[in-house]
């Protein structure tokens, strides 16, 4: 009955490939079975070290160097789903400008699973989207990095405590795509901050956003958070904690 309920509304509201165009069958859902097959996965979760995790690492390193010594390790996992490249910029596009929610959860979900087959994520009990400005969000009316970070929840099989508010933007930025790669950190230096208390202390904190680029923006909210465990947990628990990072694509060549 179900297959036939689908038929018939495809037939009178026809969905099509967002990156293809193609008219979608009953039974693909949010993409062609081609564009599917070609999707440039990063396989990132087969590998002991990635070069995502290298760049994340980096950013969180030169962030350290600013702050007085023996602060906390600055080791985290970081993790894309595919690579952003020719016409696969399209999905993230759909989800961010497009309002394609359903879309934006789905890849979410298949992050999540994705996540779930490293076993460095497997202890994850906090998960944070990065924020937008009130006024961003205000014009968009929805926070592209949360609705993957509810996609990922629904994947996890343990329960996560998802945290929308926790973590704020202070300040307005420009755009990160419109920006050198050598002004980005500066762009988004002391541009987030913590609102209130951690409900509990955590883990393991998976920051979620859309893109990977030069990590500067998923750095900053890393430091922001590694400061406010400090304050409420001491700088010893704080550096227990782990802090990781997943977005659906990762910009490869920079």
């Amino acid at each position: 009955m179900k297959g036939r309920i689908g038929a018939l509304l495809d037939l009178l509201l026809p969905r099509f490939c967002p990156l293809c165009g193609r008219k979608l069958f009953v039974r693909e859902e949010f993409l062609c079975a081609d564009c599917i097959k070609g999707l440039p996965l990063s396989y990132f979760w087969l590998e002991e070290h990635n070069p995502m995790e290298e760049r994340f690492n980096l950013r969180i390193q030169q962030l350290l160097d600013k702050e007085p010594a023996g602060s906390w390790e600055c080791t985290s996992g970081a993790m894309a789903l595919f690579f952003y490249r020719g016409e696969y910029k399209k999905l993230t596009q759909e989800l961010k400008y497009k309002a394609n929610l359903e879309l934006g959860e789905w890849l979410g979900e298949a992050l999540g699973r994705k996540l779930l087959l490293c076993g460095n994520y497997a202890d994850v009990d906090i998960i944070i989207p990065v924020p937008l400005h009130i006024i961003r969000y205000a014009r968009r009316g929805y926070n592209q990095s949360a609705i993957i970070a509810k996609g990922i929840v629904k994947a996890f099989t343990q329960e996560l405590c998802m945290q929308k508010n926790l973590l704020c933007r202070n300040r307005r930025t420009s755009s990160q795509v419109h920006i050198a790669p050598e002004h980005k950190s500066a762009n988004v230096a002391g541009a987030f901050k913590v609102k209130g208390k951690f409900p509990v202390k955590p883990r393991h904190i998976l920051l979620v956003d859309d893109v990977f680029t030069s990590g500067s923006t998923l750095a900053e909210c890393q430091h922001c958070l590694r400061k406010a465990l400090a304050a409420q947990f001491g700088r010893y628990e704080a550096a227990r904690i782990r802090i990781s990072a997943a977005t659906l694509a990762f910009v490869g060549d920079m």
